[in-house]
């Protein structure tokens, strides 16, 4: 075979496992009624700034507990196993 088509093969092939592999990995925008059935959901919501916020880098920097409330008004504390967002 002419190397410039083993070459093509090769990017297609690793361009069709990107595509399944990033299409694995979805999730849905939810609140947190319908986030407790389970599997991976995005909770749209706003951050409860009179609440505490804590995040020890030193002692676990992917570790980040804060309290948020969604869309519907209910407000709960959610753990966030990532580095602190900088926004």
């Amino acid at each position: 075979m002419n190397r410039n088509i083993i070459i093509a093969l090769i990017l297609i092939g690793i361009g069709i496992g990107t595509f399944i592999n990033a299409s694995n990995d979805y999730s849905h925008y939810s609140n947190f009624s319908e986030s407790s059935s389970g599997g991976k959901v995005k909770i749209v919501g706003k951050l409860s700034k009179d609440k505490p916020m804590v995040y020890d880098a030193e002692k676990n920097a992917n570790h980040f507990t804060f309290y948020m409330k969604d869309d519907k008004g209910v407000e709960k504390q959610v753990v966030l196993d990532q580095p602190k967002p900088q926004d």
